[in-house]
């Protein structure tokens, strides 16, 4: 029998959904993750080792018809010796909460749950002095700011500190697909300006473009992207068979992008610990980034992640688990960008028939990206020939409301009546910036 069928034995796997299997114990889950993570790092190298803990195991099993605890602490001793070689690795994990703006609900739930997940991953902050969150789209942060004040004095202490950390360039995490490339820019410029005028972030460091969701992204982006001066890209949609890689644009400019390997929406795993080694070993890197915490409806990580990431920490047989950044997991493997594959053209798109749905919004999105620009063309050229007062903070109100309104559960279609009433009276609002 091989030690794959001794451990089917042992750690049985859930074939139908209607054949309850229990749940391994602590021990019983920490020590098959620890061989699995050790499987990875042998490749053959260290079989008699791992026959040795396997048959370990087994053995106890046969007599007791169960793991003991005692008996995983012994099977962990006879692979302790490849400690130090799991340590080579790096898992950079980086708490987040997706949180979809009024895509099944209407916006005044949005509000609820942005200020709902604020408020909780700022209690796990004061419980964990490790504990970092990162949170994506500026108009979270705006909203916190307007509706709740007190709280956003805290998220600003919380960003001093860096434990509380924008994601991305955008304002929303937008569709990339039906947007114009003045949009796109605007996107990545009023970010930059309210990270600046709020919490004194400059420009320089707000360089990663993060879309996990978004339905596919057009082959301008990466130009767009670069000349704003963002040279990192996250996605989880539009691409197969490539998780690290280049993406080039027609000019020749590029980002280094990570299509996530695994999911963002996502909790902490023991069985995902021996996906490092062989990720690691596919790029020539010696780090790999887990994005976890329960998103959609907001939420972020749980203390059961953070507790587990503590845990295993101490594990032997595991790489090493950090707190970390989206910034800090893209600086360990930029060194490393030379040696990544290129990718050319468009990612995706995926989900086609959101296309064709709610055209109200996408004609409402089209009138308003080219009537503002129009408008803001024309009222420069007056400000400049006829000395007239700028309009800077009503368009910039204005385009903010477009902006908006291209997440890409509503500029796309896939979002309920609530999201697309609101959608429209967003519309008319900046359309009041335009007539002005």
């Amino acid at each position: 029998m091989t030690r794959y069928e001794k451990i089917a034995q042992m750690k049985p796997e859930q074939k139908n959904h209607w054949i309850d299997i229990p749940e391994l114990s602590y021990w019983g889950e920490r020590i098959f993750g620890e061989i699995a993570v050790a499987e990875e790092l042998s490749q053959g190298r260290y079989d008699a080792l791992l026959e040795r803990a396997v048959d370990c195991l087994y053995e106890g099993f046969l007599k007791e018809h169960a793991l003991p605890d005692s008996l995983c602490r012994k099977a962990e001793e006879i692979l302790s010796p490849l400690s130090a070689q799991a340590k080579e690795y790096t898992l950079h994990c980086v708490a987040h909460a997706h949180i979809d703006m009024d895509w099944m609900w209407g916006f005044h739930e949005t509000v609820d749950i942005v200020l709902g997940t604020f408020r909780t991953m700022l209690d796990l902050m004061d419980e964990y002095p490790d504990f970092i969150f990162c949170q994506s789209q500026c108009a979270v942060y705006r909203m916190v700011e307007f509706y709740d004040p007190a709280l956003f004095r805290r998220v600003k202490k919380r960003v001093d500190e860096g434990r509380f950390v924008f994601a991305g360039s955008s304002f929303v995490e937008l569709d990339k697909n039906m947007p114009n490339l003045e949009s796109m820019a605007r996107h990545i410029l009023y970010t930059r300006q309210f990270l600046q005028e709020r919490f004194g972030i400059s420009y320089e460091k707000i360089n990663l473009d993060f879309h996990p969701d978004s339905f596919g992204h057009s082959a301008s982006a990466p130009d767009i992207l670069a000349a704003g001066g963002v040279r990192y890209f996250y996605h989880c949609r539009g691409l197969d068979g490539q998780q690290l890689y280049r993406w080039r644009g027609a000019s020749g400019k590029e980002v280094l992008a990570l299509n996530e390997p695994l999911w963002y929406n996502d909790s902490i795993r023991p069985m995902y610990l021996c996906r490092v080694p062989a990720f690691c070993r596919q790029y020539g890197i010696k780090d790999m980034m887990k994005v976890y915490g329960v998103g959609d409806h907001g939420g972020g990580p749980t203390r059961k992640d953070i507790e587990l990431i503590l845990d295993m920490q101490t594990w032997p047989v595991a790489p090493k688990l950090i707190f970390s950044t989206y910034d800090a997991y893209f600086a360990a493997i930029d060194p490393y960008r030379e040696n990544f594959p290129v990718v050319t053209g468009e990612l995706g798109p995926t989900f086609t028939g959101c296309y064709t749905s709610q055209s109200k919004i996408k004609l409402a999105n089209r009138v308003a990206e080219d009537r503002l620009y129009l408008a803001e063309a024309l009222t420069a050229f007056a400000v400049r020939e006829a000395e007239l007062e700028h309009f800077n903070r009503q368009f910039r109100a204005a385009w903010e409301k477009v902006l908006f309104n291209q997440f890409h559960d509503i500029l796309p279609g896939s979002n309920t009546p609530e999201s697309r009433d609101h959608a429209m009276g967003a519309f008319e609002e900046a359309m009041g910036g335009v007539m002005a």
